[in-house]
């Protein structure tokens, strides 16, 4: 029992809150019927718990009573989290009544003031005390009737961790959301003039499933998944993955009310868009026919040509170039912080404004003259300054304000 219980553990330890299917109060529930198919194996742990319960607070089985509940039934568990441990918690039938179950007790259990914490083992013991209270069950039938109900336990962990991600991939498939966008001609690399090719990568492309990788692991509120639609017809499917976010530019204390919508592509030639969409005027988009203002927003801004998105307020391009410039890129816009890459800060900033339409105030920015930077002193200091000023260092009046 102590392996599956393990294999549970760890497979729940690293769910975030957001994948949990029933969350409340930070505990997921698990019916106890799931666990128990036999109805004799059920009973007999539900009556286990309630004897526990009894012997925790005496008063345990008269406040069910006068509740109109049975001691007994018992319904299920809380799967709970603490710190670097899960705990099954039993709900008592008087509405305040607990006992935590795990497979191994810490320091901090059964404190003064603390919801008492039994071992599976201390279950078991009570278990058998239940099944020689019944003087029709032999003693070799007790000892079959316990093998079952460790069994049941063991076998329910390992069955748990599998119908759980079923689950979860159901409600994520579920949660997605799905458009159809029209044939693009992008433009890789560099601008060019018109009639010059577009010059050649100088790093290799980034892996969707990375960048997958950690745009999911930025917690998006839901994904839009986007297939393009060639001329003749074709579908290709997944032409585009649309991660959806809010909480932005907490990091530095510019809390943007909206939707930050990041448009990554399959293919690694293209540009990731993104593109900021307000709670105002997401509420007057008026939704598609299926009701969906979030696919009705991807869509319009991916059927618009490389020019059109270009010009249109709300939104930003980032290309791929190396993993970590990406990731600090992605940061910035969603969050504001600053990465190691982010050395024209002065255009960084002109960017920000345009994808939020608004002017932030970037704490690590500031207007300085050139006064005040050759009061700086050193080499050091000097190459910690934003490019754009270093290059207007020598030029014009010294108390001109430069921007770094």
């Amino acid at each position: 029992m102590k392996q599956s219980w393990k294999k549970l553990e760890e497979y729940l330890l690293n769910i975030s809150p957001k994948e949990v299917l029933c969350w409340e109060n930070n505990k997921s529930y698990v019916d106890m019927s799931w666990i128990f198919t036999k109805p004799l194996d059920k009973k007999i742990i539900q009556k286990a718990l309630a004897n526990i319960m009894q012997n925790q607070n005496p008063t345990y089985t008269s406040k069910c009573e006068r509740r109109g509940m049975k001691p007994e039934d018992i319904p299920g568990f809380y799967v709970i989290k603490n710190k670097d441990r899960i705990l099954l918690g039993a709900p008592g039938n008087d509405g305040w009544t607990k006992v935590n179950l795990t497979d191994r007790l810490v320091d901090e259990d059964n404190k003064d003031g603390k919801i008492p914490v039994m071992t599976f083992d201390d279950l078991i013991k009570e278990v058998q005390n239940v099944i020689t209270e019944n003087k029709e069950v032999t003693e070799q039938e007790a000892d079959f009737l316990i093998m079952g109900i460790k069994s049941a336990f063991s076998q329910s962990f390992e069955n748990f961790v599998d119908y759980y991600q079923y689950l979860l991939n159901e409600k994520q498939e579920a949660q997605k959301h799905k458009c159809t966008i029209q044939p693009r001609q992008d433009v890789g690399g560099k601008k060019r003039r018109a009639g010059l090719p577009p010059t050649e990568r100088k790093s290799p492309i980034i892996e969707f499933t990375e960048r997958d990788r950690f745009l999911n692991g930025k917690n998006p509120e839901l994904l839009v998944e986007v297939q393009e639609m060639l001329k003749d017809g074709t579908i290709i499917p997944n032409s585009y993955t649309v991660y959806v976010y809010r909480d932005l530019l907490k990091e530095i204390q510019q809390e943007q009310e909206g939707y930050l919508f990041v448009c990554e592509p399959l293919n690694g030639d293209r540009t990731t868009r993104l593109m900021f969409v307000s709670d105002e005027e997401f509420k007057n988009i008026v939704p598609d026919e299926a009701g969906d203002r979030f696919e009705k927003t991807v869509k319009k801004y991916l059927d618009m040509s490389d020019e059109e998105f270009y010009h249109q307020k709300g939104t930003a391009n980032i290309m791929h170039t190396d993993f970590e410039t990406y990731k600090e890129r992605i940061e910035f816009f969603k969050e504001g912080k600053k990465g190691s890459s982010l050395q024209n800060l002065k255009a960084y900033k002109v960017y920000m404004e345009k994808l939020y339409d608004k002017s932030i105030d970037i704490p690590y920015y500031k207007p300085r003259t050139k006064k005040d930077i050759a009061t700086l002193g050193g080499d050091t200091n000097f190459s910690e300054i934003d490019r754009t000023a270093q290059s207007q260092i020598t030029k014009g009046d010294k108390n001109e304000v430069i921007e770094w």
